[in-house]
Parts: structure tokens; sequence; C-alpha cells
């Protein structure tokens, strides 16, 4: 009996068997099937210094890797008080850690999507280390820094992209431009700082004043506190300048619509005609008549409508920003017109600022734009002493910002 129940029994447990596995093959998700993980990790120590090197997954759908530290093996359980420190980019396969103060210390290198989910695959002498490796020394700032190299400056349209590697992240970089090659302690002393960043940045998205050939450079901030920047054409500062073209439009002149309608009793303001004698200007700026002496009938009345009137005491006037350009600009002309004004215009060098706005107001700018721009130019010529230029200008910014510009020219009418 037993004899005739065995083949029968085994073809009942084979069947369940079968079940099983297949209901477990169902329920397995794609994470736990696929998970890529580097393989032949080694470590080399530079005291303070430790590089990592290793061979990154083969696997498709890796866009990274994140690395991390401990003073423990590295595994499920430790992970999580792990400290992270630093983002590689896939075909890099190394990475320079410099831990700040001296111990024993565990690695592990995980990879991760493109949504930022780690694989956590802990896997001894392929993406972890099993033995600790021991610095004694402190790191110095220099140690410390994240050092950039491969910097590239490309303009497109009217931006320039500034791209760089940094050997790790973790670290704030400062992103700087100038006129002139930026080569010495001193050029960076008078450069313009563009922005901040984390060191894992690859790319700067800079809107330079066009017309204005610039360098760049690219540095560790703490470097640039300290003074030891090291310069470098081709790695962390460029050797080559880029710049963006000038516009179509005549310096100083905005196109002006020739048929608007506006409400009495204002009427639109035409400075594409002369004011002497009316006639069209084709190109080039308007200009005021030139200045002439009242005839004596003239003074005797004016002089009686002024008697007895005291006008009260005015303090001198001094550069004015306006509220909107306090703060840096997104992109494109605005944060070019803010560069400019807490730039050059703060640091009142007002013939370059009128440089600079000339070469702004050649693009096509919004008409508020075109008028802060106006009125920026407009201060900077009245205190190049450049009274009749300086009216112009604010009257071009009088359409938008009528108080502040009228307060500049009430003093040009005054003759102050």
């Amino acid at each position: 009996m037993m004899n005739r129940c065995l083949p029968v029994l085994l073809l009942f447990l084979t069947l369940v068997s079968g079940a099983l596995y297949a209901q477990d093959a169902t329920s397995a998700t794609s994470d736990e099937v696929f998970a890529p993980f580097v393989s032949r990790m080694r470590v080399a120590v530079k005291d303070p210094q430790v590089r990592l090197t290793w061979q990154d997954a083969r696997e498709s759908g890796v866009t990274g890797y994140q690395v991390y530290r401990h003073t423990r093996q590295v595994d499920a359980d430790t992970l999580g008080s792990a400290t992270h420190v630093g983002s590689v980019q896939p075909g890099v396969e190394t990475f320079l850690d410099t831990p700040k103060t001296p111990g024993s210390y565990y690695y592990a290198v995980l990879a991760e999507n493109a949504d930022g989910k780690q694989w956590q695959v802990f896997v001894p002498f392929r993406n972890i280390t099993i033995e600790p490796v021991t610095t004694t020394k402190n790191a110095t700032q220099e140690e410390l820094a994240a050092h950039v190299t491969a910097i590239q400056a490309v303009r497109t349209g009217d931006r320039v992209t500034v791209t760089f590697r940094a050997a790790r992240s973790g670290r704030t970089l400062v992103v700087f431009r100038n006129t002139a090659p930026i080569t010495s302690t001193d050029a960076l002393s008078a450069s313009t700082g563009v922005t901040t960043v984390d060191s894992s940045t690859l790319r700067v998205t800079d809107y330079p004043v066009p017309g204005v050939p610039y360098y760049y450079a690219v540095f560790d901030s703490a470097l640039v506190a300290d003074a030891r920047t090291k310069f470098v054409a081709g790695e962390n500062v460029t050797g080559h300048p880029v710049e963006v073209p000038l516009g179509k439009q005549v310096s100083g002149m905005p196109s002006i619509p020739q048929n608007t309608a506006r409400q009495r009793p204002l009427p639109y303001l035409q400075l594409t005609r002369s004011l002497e004698d009316g006639t069209n200007l084709r190109a080039g700026t308007p200009s005021f008549p030139e200045k002439a002496t009242l005839v004596p009938a003239t003074q005797q009345a004016a002089s009686l409508l002024l008697r007895g009137v005291v006008l009260p005491a005015e303090e001198p006037l001094s550069p004015d920003t306006l509220q909107v350009d306090r703060a840096a600009g997104s992109k494109g002309a605005a944060y070019t017109l803010s560069t400019i004004v807490n730039g050059v215009f703060a640091e009142r060098k007002w013939e370059e600022t009128v440089t600079l706005m000339q070469n702004l107001l050649t693009l096509p700018l919004s008409p508020d734009l075109a008028a802060r721009a106006h009125y920026y130019e407009g201060q900077a010529y009245y205190f190049l002493g450049k009274k009749r230029q300086a009216a112009l200008s604010f009257l071009f910014a009088r359409e938008y910002y009528y108080s502040q510009a009228n307060r500049w020219l009430n003093r040009i009418l005054d003759g102050k």
C-alpha cells in the first residue's frame, strides 16, 4: 500500500513546492532582483587623506554613487548613523576623503538611480571595507578644500555657462568674473562674485553685461577667505575671455511706439524729435537747446514772482538704488542689471556704470527694465557733472519711476 502511495506523494510535493516558488518569484520586486553595486574597492591612505577607488556597476539605471564613512563597519544597521561624505558621478570611479579628526574609519559606496533611491547592498571587498583605515593627522584647510579642475566658460545666446569639476562634495565654491585675467590675489579681490554653489555642482549659468569680455574663476570659499588660492589657467581660472555680443539697438534709445493712446492731460514724451527745431532724430541721442540768458523783462517778471519765496535747504543727493534691484535678479537682463547696480554703481564707478548701462540698453529690454537702466545711467551722469545727459536719462526713466526721476530732474533744473 505504501509503495503505491509513494509516487502520488512525490508528485504532490513537487506541485506544492513549484507553486510556492512561483509565488515567491512573482512577489519579488524588481529592486530585490536588480541590485547593482560597485566592485574591486580599494583604499589608499596618505595621512590625513583617504582615497577610494572602485569599478562602477555594469548595470544600467545607475546615475551616481554615494560615499559613506563610519567608525564601525557599514551595513544595514549602521548606515543610518554613518557620515555621508560625498557624491560621485558615473565614470569617475574614485573619491578623496579627508576626515577632519584622526581616527579609524570604514567606508561604503552605494549606487543610486535617477529618483535618488539607493540600492542598500553591502558586499565585503566590493562596495564596503571590512578593515578600518587609520589617519593620525588633523587636516589642513588646503587638504579639506575642494580643488577645482577642468573649468570652461562657453557663451550661448545671452548667457555664459561655466562648467568645472571639484575634488569633493560638501564644500562651498565661489564663482568669480573679471574683465581682466584672474591670475593673482589682487585680481581676485577686484573680481565680482557671481554666485556660491555646493561643490557637487557641475555648472553655473551667468548673465554678464553684453559687449564686455569676461574671465571666470572658481575656488573653494575657505581658500578665498584665507587668501590661499592658487591660480591655474584651464583648471580653476579661464585663460581666455568670453563675451556676450551687443544687441542691435542704438545705445540709449529704446524703441518708442509712434501711436500710443494715453488719457489727457499727460502727453506722451516723444524724444525721437529734436527739442530745438522739431526735426526727426534718425540716430544718436536728443539734446537740449543751448543755455541762453533771459531778456531783462523776463528776468524782472521772474524776480517779482519769486520775491519772498524761501526755499528749504536741501540735502545733497546720494546714489539711489530702487527696491526691486536690491536683491539679485533671477536670470537674464534683470540679473545683469542687478550685478551692475550692486557692483560698479554701488562702488561709485560712474564712467564704468554709464558704459555698462549703455551696453545693457542695446538689448531688447522690457519697458520697466529699460526705465530702471536709464535711472541709474542718469545718476552716473549726474555725479560725473554731465547734467544734460543726466536729464535725458531721467526723462526716459520717468515713465515708470516718476517721483524718483523728478527728484533728480528738479535738482538739475535748479542748477544744483
